[in-house]
C-alpha cells in the first residue's frame, strides 16, 4: 500500500494517514446530569435535624427540580439524567412538606 505525500509533508517524509475522525460537539447535557448529583444530594441532607435539612435539603431539592426542567427542555439527546433529577428534586419537595429537616 502505497501512501500519497501530502503538500505539507516535507520531501521524503510521508504523513500517516489513519482517517477523519468526527467530533459531534457537546449536546448540553450537563445541566441534567447536575439536576440529579444534587437531587441525590439533597434526598441525603433532608433528613438532617435541626432545620440543617430544611436548608440544605429543601434548597438544593428545589434547585435540581428547576434545573431538571431546564435540562429535560433542551434539545439533548439524553434526557434521562434530567427526568430522574425531576422525579428526585420533586420527591425532596414532597418531603419537605411532610417535615423533613424539622424532626430530631
Amino acid at each position: 500500500m502505497q501512501l500519497n505525500p501530502s503538500p505539507a509533508a516535507l520531501p521524503g517524509q510521508y504523513p500517516l494517514q489513519i482517517g477523519s475522525i468526527a467530533l459531534r460537539p457537546p449536546d448540553g447535557g450537563g445541566v441534567g446530569i447536575f439536576s440529579l448529583i444534587l437531587a441525590i444530594f439533597a434526598l441525603f441532607t433532608v433528613w438532617v435535624p435541626f432545620f440543617i435539612g430544611l436548608i440544605l435539603g429543601g434548597g438544593s431539592g428545589i434547585v435540581a427540580l428547576i434545573l431538571g426542567i431546564i435540562g429535560a427542555n433542551r434539545n439533548v439527546t439524553n434526557k434521562g439524567p434530567a427526568v430522574a433529577g425531576i422525579v428526585i428534586g420533586g420527591l425532596v419537595v414532597l418531603l419537605l412538606f411532610l417535615g423533613g429537616g424539622t424532626f430530631w
